[in-house]
């Protein structure tokens, strides 16, 4: 780019910022708008959709087998492939017993 383009460039470039808007009003309320929009569409669609909740939750059963949730599945199998060691009861405690 030469000295007689980079004029030209410049000079364009001031004229269309003189005709342009600043974006603090206009494209903030633009995207303002929009997230409001956004939520109304999510909020309405939760609202006619709803969620499946399944069954309630029973206290008293035994045949439950807890499980990690998806995100704690891989910390899971590094237990399974490293296990701890074992709890001989010879490790000392932090807070000694009392005779």
């Amino acid at each position: 780019m030469n000295q007689r383009q980079k004029e030209e460039y410049l000079r364009e470039y001031a004229i269309l910022k003189a005709q342009g808007k600043p974006f603090f009003p206009y494209a903030v309320a633009k995207d303002a708008v929009m997230a409001c929009v956004v939520m109304a569409v999510i909020i309405t669609m939760s609202l006619v959709l709803g969620a499946e909740l399944g069954t309630k939750a029973n206290p008293t059963t035994t045949t439950y087998v807890p499980r990690p949730e998806w995100y704690f599945f891989f910390l899971f199998e590094v237990l399974r492939v490293i296990k701890p060691p074992a709890s001989s009861g010879s490790r000392r405690s932090a807070c000694p017993r009392s005779a």
